[in-house]
């Protein structure tokens, strides 16, 4: 049974650690304005959230109203393959074994991508669409609107305690938060990897503790983590009047 309980930790940890490999390189995305000239492109920080958060729910709609598309490309490339296997038994009727082993490889290949798009699924998403990255791009838009530069301080608290908490989370947590999924060792996770950057922007103040517990709570209590986080946290370091880039 430890044994059982110990593959079971070790497959979730493993699935969610993809999925939020693929979430930090999106928040690493939404830091572009940072970082680079937009106005050279035309473009202003509001305008680059908003069509982010436009392009993100044109996805989730599609997703809501139509199978997934993984599912779907599978079964398009399945079907394909099929044909393109009988169309070659048909022309070459004495490479049946040839042809066989052939299907069996690009059978295992289709097999081996679909089971790691599945784990970089949520349940959720599969269900009704991208639900993370449309509210987790609203949210965003959101905060920018409302706070204008401080939105940093949202984006870098989904980057690092929404990926760190999770990640502690299913590695370590034990203790449940009252009244929440989350546990008191993933908070505690996320929220010390969410304190280096915090600390190097803000130079060790602590008034900056306020952010990491904002996202603690927000993740615990809130409806979508994705859409809570970067607007409380922005909220919050715009009223402490934490340094603004």
């Amino acid at each position: 049974m430890a044994d059982e309980t110990k593959a079971t930790r070790l497959l979730k940890l493993r699935s969610i650690a993809m999925r939020k490999s693929f979430h930090f390189m999106m928040c690493v995305y939404l830091l572009l304005p940072f970082f680079t000239d937009l106005s050279s492109f035309g473009l202003t920080p509001l305008i680059f959230y908003a069509l982010n958060a436009t392009a993100a729910s044109l996805i989730y709609a599609a997703q809501v109203k139509r199978p997934i598309f993984a599912d779907a490309l599978f079964e398009a490339l399945n079907t394909t393959r099929q044909s393109v296997i009988q169309q070659i038994a048909r022309a070459a009727p004495n490479a049946k074994e040839q042809i066989r082993a052939l299907d069996d490889g690009i059978n295992r290949i289709e097999k081996s991508v679909k089971d790691f798009v599945d784990q970089m699924e949520r349940d959720y998403e599969r269900r009704g669409g991208y639900l993370g990255m449309f509210m987790g791009a609203a949210g965003v838009l959101i905060a920018q609107a409302f706070t204008g530069s401080y939105v940093l301080y949202g984006i870098i608290s989904v980057m690092f305690y929404d990926t760190m908490s999770a990640v502690g989370g299913v590695a370590l947590g034990r203790i449940k938060i009252p009244y929440s999924s989350s546990t008191v060792e993933g908070a505690v996770i996320g929220a010390a990897s969410l304190l280096v950057p915090l600390f190097l922007l803000t130079g060790v103040k602590l008034t900056a503790l306020a952010i990491p517990a904002t996202a603690i709570i927000s993740e615990a209590y809130g409806i979508e983590d994705n859409f809570t986080i970067p607007i409380t946290t922005s909220v919050v370091g715009m009223v402490l009047g934490l340094r603004a880039l």
